[in-house]
């Protein structure tokens, strides 16, 4: 195989869990040219990593841009791609493999028919990450529990955050859910407030759709720091490698933390954890119900240099 396309949109969580299948890809086939056929907000990410030699944004048209999806369609026959492996997996995905009748590449992925399908037991496995594995698998790739992350330093250069071992990052951030998926704002001000008193160094961080939530919790705090507004998706990925833990709801900041090997206690409200050794949980049904005491007894105080 010397040409192919994966496919993977996200959201930010399914996106980094992806990370191990795109790093498991690009080492069996080394030489090969591989693009990313993925969404605008993961565009830069992408191109900074050393997996992809091209990276193509989806624009996801609506069923009635009839144009859009030609073009797309005439952009992935022009290609020639020798296999397709959609780890999106989702009608959309596969409506792009029926779309392409005569010209359909060797394709892996749920799409009926076509040459590697995903079985119904791949189809049911709970968490993404299981699901990629087997859909490698099936492909004659071996599966990775880390991915490569070499490269994100380069990519992010000389910037200074000023995170250490002692740095226990809050990532407090939620899409809209439900209450009972949320750990309330006034537990992360004790549990913050508290651990400062333990010697840990508070940073606040998440995306840009976090700013507002991170500043109430924040201007509650005493000492604390805030880089949600400043730090990108790869600076985020570096202040992982360099801070001592990680806290936070089960967001795809956290996953992407903890992909990228920090030290993480996730939050969770049903879903599956990461299956890494450095993870912790606590899980309850409502969320609201995890106790700060509990949250405390794993974080404790952090590791002196």
């Amino acid at each position: 195989m010397r040409n192919l396309l994966i496919i993977k949109h996200g959201a930010l969580g399914d996106f980094i869990s992806s990370f191990r299948s795109f790093t498991a890809i690009r080492q069996h086939f080394p030489n090969a040219e591989i693009t990313l056929l993925t969404t605008r907000p993961f565009q830069r990410l992408a191109v900074a990593s050393k997996w992809f030699n091209r990276v193509w944004v989806d624009e996801r048209p609506k069923v009635g841009q009839v144009h859009q999806f030609f073009s797309l369609r005439a952009r992935i026959i022009a290609a020639n791609f020798d296999l397709v492996i959609d780890l999106q997996n989702t009608e959309r995905t596969s409506l792009y493999y029926h779309m392409l009748i005569s010209h359909q590449p060797l394709w892996s992925g749920m799409a009926s028919g076509c040459a590697y399908p995903l079985s119904r037991r791949m189809q049911r496995k709970s968490h993404g990450i299981d699901r990629e594995a087997a859909q490698l698998t099936q492909l004659g790739i071996t599966p990775l529990e880390q991915p490569d992350l070499s490269w994100f330093n380069q990519a992010v250069g000389s910037k200074n955050y000023r995170v250490t071992a002692q740095t226990l990052l809050f990532a407090p951030g939620h899409a809209p859910a439900p209450a009972a998926k949320c750990w309330p704002a006034e537990y992360y001000v004790e549990a913050a407030n508290t651990l400062i008193k333990y010697g840990w160094q508070i940073v606040f961080i998440g995306t840009k759709e976090d700013v507002q939530h991170n500043r109430r919790i924040r201007n509650l705090c005493t000492e604390v720091r805030d880089l949600t507004e400043e730090a990108n998706l790869l600076e985020l990925a570096v202040l992982g490698q360099q801070a001592g833990f990680a806290l936070g709801n089960d967001n795809g900041v956290m996953r992407l933390l903890a992909n990228c090997g920090c030290r993480s206690l996730i939050l969770l409200a049903g879903g599956v954890a990461p299956a890494v050794r450095h993870v912790d949980t606590l899980q309850h049904e409502d969320i609201r119900l995890i106790e700060v005491e509990d949250v405390l007894k794993i974080l404790g105080k952090p590791v002196t240099e």
